[in-house]
């Protein structure tokens, strides 16, 4: 595409135009902050969807609980991330419903509060029965 097709096409679909333009300051690295930004959010609004399951262990995969707390809840994938897994059922419902209900303002809660603003009840319990029937074997 010559220069003078691409100014055409730009001036025709602003789409495309602001493409050209978020590319532009990705080459000169002015935006990668804003992708950082970008990606998690739409990360965040992705799981805030609601998971249909009626299995607990479905549930925390389809949830994207495995990206961070790993497979069972038993291996984060950072230090900072708890071990979730074999938690008493309580507790687990406990601190899932205190994130829910912006009880709770430490640590990654502000990351935890997105990630459960979408789950029932339900979901909670289901979550909770199957965290604290893993024996950290997955």
């Amino acid at each position: 595409m010559g220069e003078d097709q691409r100014e055409t096409w730009t001036g025709e679909d602003t789409h495309f135009s602001c493409m050209i333009e978020f590319t532009q300051k990705i080459k000169h690295g002015e935006s990668m902050k804003n992708i950082v930004i970008a990606t998690c959010l739409g990360i965040c609004l992705s799981f805030s969807l609601p998971a249909f399951s009626d299995d607990g262990a479905a549930l925390f995969t389809a949830r994207g609980c495995i990206g961070c707390h790993g497979a069972g809840g038993n291996a984060p994938i950072a230090p900072n991330y708890p071990k979730i897994g074999m938690q008493n059922k309580e507790y687990t419902v406990n601190q899932l419903t205190d994130y829910k209900n912006n009880k709770r303002s430490n640590g990654l809660a502000a990351l935890m509060v997105g990630m459960v603003a979408a789950l029932t009840e339900e979901d909670i319990q289901k979550l909770a029965e199957y965290l604290s029937a893993n024996t950290g074997a997955d």
